[in-house]
């Protein structure tokens, strides 16, 4: 078996890459116009609950449990593995940064429990890195999928509430109403009085 001081050579590197990728995408995410982002979010989704539930299936069937600090020998389920790893961590930093998005996704049963199980295998094999294993523990607490600590906060979280959102709102439509009433105001003041027909 591979130990973790073995991992350091052969898995730590690649992860720490795609945790710069999954950075990167989410900052891209982040600059989507908002129409655009939740069908974007909700796709990569998709993607991940089906490249999670596939592994799951290809672990289940070698019957893999997972051992701290220890790194299956065989290959195909290495990277079975290292895709649970990799696609929890991603969720996760979805998750916190758009959380009204993502939480009506976690209600669906599948995705439930293939994210629970994903969660708790990482935990039990202990491989990843203390950053994202705190990641993967708010966004459970983010996602009510444990119990938040008290005084818990998304440190990610910049996504605005509905009811912020809606004041905005208003406050645009009676700022462009004032600003269409001002424009009439000023154009009767450049017009100057109309005189009738008897001045004339």
């Amino acid at each position: 078996m591979l130990t973790l001081t073995k991992l350091k050579y052969v898995n730590v590197s690649m992860f720490e890459q795609k945790r710069r990728d999954h950075m990167s995408a989410v900052d891209s995410i982040v600059g989507i116009d908002e129409m655009k982002q939740r069908p974007f979010i909700e796709e990569i989704v998709k993607n991940i609950k089906n490249i999670l539930i596939e592994s799951r299936e290809t672990l289940d069937r070698v019957r893999y449990s997972p051992v701290k600090g220890v790194l299956p020998e065989t290959e195909t389920v290495r990277d079975s593995l290292s895709k649970v790893f990799e696609n929890t961590a991603f969720l996760s930093d979805i998750a916190l940064r758009f959380p009204s998005i993502i939480r009506p996704r976690i209600k669906d049963v599948k995705m439930k429990t293939v994210l629970v199980w994903s969660v708790e295998t990482t935990k039990k094999a202990d491989l990843i890195d203390e950053t994202t294993q705190k990641v993967i523990h708010l966004m459970e607490q983010e996602m009510e999928l444990v119990p938040k600590k008290e005084g818990f906060i998304n440190p990610y979280g910049n996504e605005k509430s509905k009811e912020e959102k809606m004041r905005e709102a208003v406050e645009e439509m009676k700022k462009k109403a004032d600003e269409k009433k001002n424009k009439k105001h000023d154009l009767k003041i450049k017009k100057g009085p109309s005189m009738s027909k008897s001045e004339l």
